[in-house]
């Protein structure tokens, strides 16, 4: 059974995705970070670019701004109020999504690279830190 550990209650809810029930899922690394613009690779959004704007490490999953919308039915809360459809963002696989290099525009792979006593990730097409 999945745990909610390193998640914090306002973002689990934001997770909303099905993922296995193994209990190693993830590893708890990603390339790809929070605020990165991303380009999709599978999916009804494949091809659209976006920014990252949640990360969830050990599900592997991440959330992208505008993309993959799905429609919530939320029901009234007090007498007289109405209830209403909302679109929200649906967390993605990191499998799913391609990083595009900030300096070459193209999504490129990431590589990581040692700088004196700091990891930096950087471009592999155009060698470039990111």
């Amino acid at each position: 059974m999945r745990t909610k550990e390193g998640v914090s209650p306002e973002d689990w809810d934001k997770l909303n995705a099905r993922v296995s029930r193994q209990d190693n899922v993830g590893t708890g690394t990603m390339k790809i970070r929070k605020g990165d613009k991303v380009k999709m690779l599978s999916g009804k959004d494949r091809n659209k670019t976006g920014k990252v704007t949640f990360v969830f490490p050990a599900a592997e999953r991440l959330v992208v701004e505008g993309l993959n919308l799905i429609k919530k039915h939320q029901r009234a809360r007090q007498q007289g109020q109405k209830g209403q459809i909302i679109s929200k963002e649906r967390a993605v696989a990191v499998a799913s999504v391609q990083l595009i290099c900030p300096s070459c525009a193209k999504p490129a792979r990431i590589g990581h690279r040692l700088e004196g006593d700091k990891k930096i990730r950087y471009c592999k097409q155009c060698q470039m830190t990111i």
